[in-house]
């Protein structure tokens, strides 16, 4: 019952055990490629316009209704009568 078992035997089984696992091993390999290249930002060659660039002045008018109000507000309480003349921090 305790037969050697022949050194061609041995290397197929071997053999079909790396088969396995470098196959295994690239199959995850290439998910984990095909997943990063489809979560990551692009942009078709065809949507991409390059010129060049003169320097100068931008003039530019824009025309609108509405209310304008200040970004913040405050208010200065004095203990004398007084006015504010000018003020000197924005």
């Amino acid at each position: 019952m305790d037969r050697e078992i022949p050194k061609e035997v041995l290397r197929k089984e071997r053999r079909r055990k790396m088969i396995k696992l470098v196959a295994v091993v690239g199959v995850c390999v290439l998910v984990v490629i095909l997943v990063i290249s489809f979560l990551r930002d692009s942009v078709n060659r065809k949507n991409i316009q390059l010129s060049t660039v003169d320097t100068g002045t931008i003039e530019v008018s824009v025309s609108a209704s509405g209310k304008v109000a200040p970004a913040f507000e405050e208010i200065i309480n004095t203990p004398i009568e007084s006015r504010i003349v000018e003020v000197y921090k924005r």
